[in-house]
């Protein structure tokens, strides 16, 4: 059996995935389309801002 070790960022995307796993597709759908518009936002070198917009995301998606 391989061990793999998981880098901060593939952390991220299993923690999100079990998150929008647990909802509904539409809901879902939305939070994708947010975190890719947030992916694109961070990469001009804006993280401390994206990092608040997750933050903002992740507090609506479960209200």
């Amino acid at each position: 059996m391989k061990h793999y070790i998981l880098s901060q960022a593939d952390g991220l995307f299993i923690f999100l995935f079990k998150i929008i796993a647990s909802f509904n597709i539409i809901q879902a759908s939305l939070i994708l389309s947010s975190l890719i518009a947030i992916i694109a936002y961070s990469s001009k070198n804006e993280t401390k801002n994206a990092a608040a917009d997750m933050k903002k995301l992740k507090i609506s998606a479960l209200h």
